[in-house]
């Protein structure tokens, strides 16, 4: 440990919090590649922080976030760090907005079990401090009155667009509770119902269904399209936006471009599905909100909190 930085630099929380009592199963669900890069990164920034030293492409501990054989021991031997109070308190104090995905690498690995129990109820706080921050969200009410979910007022907009891949990504997007961009990215086509056989790394599209296996939430869900959706939808390629999977950057810009030229704004992924919370929240019955949250790929209070409904209209 003679490269980690000195115990004068390092910082302490506010309130030393209790051990947590955690279980001591690792993690072994696949991560999809977007979080195994991102946590990736996050540990080859904390190790360069504190040993100067970068981690190579082929250490055990990238193996063990891709998913690949690795030697735990060799990880234990990587981070001495992490065994000591104050190191742990410093790596809460300054990565605080990585603590959930540190957590996320060291669940899937042997020999980081009370690093664990020391991270752990820090994740609370963090997830407090980020709920506060959720709940002074604000958007500007023109960009929110912009765009709506009305049926009536979404099909005329297809007139405004050229490209059948462009009506069928838009609608994907309105016409129904708003999912992930990713859901879509991920469909490949289908010549039959899936069975257990089939990669569910995928989802898959036959007879105006969509079966979702890769989920941020990984719980499968049957979305039935509505009959205004299949026009546009193309058997004939391996995915039912084209021929390969579309890149995540590509697929973000394409969707900004389709809502400014509807909208003259240009609405991102993320910002839609808020917005169909909050108009689910604002127009739709309880038991309407329960289905389209589920639909959305939420938790009742997931959806809740995602929207920018303000809480005194709905206590």
């Amino acid at each position: 440990m003679d490269r980690v930085r000195k115990i004068e630099d390092m910082r302490m929380p506010v309130d030393i919090l209790p051990l947590a009592t955690i279980s001591t199963k690792l993690r072994k669900e696949p991560l999809k590649e977007s979080s195994q890069i991102f946590l990736i990164r996050v540990i080859r920034k904390i190790h360069k922080y504190y040993t100067l030293e970068d981690i190579n492409d082929d250490n055990d501990v990238i193996k063990a976030i891709k998913g690949e054989p690795f030697n735990y021991k060799n990880i234990v031997k990587l981070f001495p760090y992490l065994f000591d109070d104050r190191h742990i308190y410093d790596v809460i104090c300054k990565f605080s907005r990585n603590i959930v995905a540190i957590a996320s690498i060291f669940s899937r690995i042997h020999g980081f079990l009370y690093f664990r129990r020391r991270l752990v109820p820090y994740i609370e706080v963090v997830n407090n401090v980020q709920q506060e921050k959720r709940d002074n969200t604000t958007i500007d009410k023109d960009v929110k009155d912009k765009l709506s979910f009305n049926h009536d007022d979404i099909l005329p907009n297809l007139d405004k667009l050229d490209k059948n891949f462009d009506k069928l990504l838009y609608l994907l997007l309105t016409l129904i509770p708003t999912r992930r961009a990713h859901d879509f990215r991920y469909t490949k086509n289908s010549s039959s119902i899936p069975d257990d056989t089939i990669d569910k790394g995928f989802n898959y599209y036959f007879d105006k269904h969509i079966y979702i296996y890769n989920t941020k939430n990984k719980k499968f869900y049957d979305l039935l399209l509505p009959d205004e959706i299949i026009p546009y939808i193309s058997i004939d390629t391996e995915f039912i936006l084209g021929d390969k999977l579309v890149p995540q950057g590509i697929i973000s810009r394409h969707i900004k471009r389709i809502f400014k030229k509807i909208y003259d704004y240009p609405y991102n992924a993320t910002l839609i599905r808020k917005l169909y919370a909050t108009y689910s929240r604002e127009n739709l019955t309880k038991k309407e909100i329960k289905q389209n949250a589920i639909a959305m790929g939420h938790s009742l209070n997931e959806n809740y909190n995602y929207s920018f409904v303000n809480k005194q209209q709905l206590s």
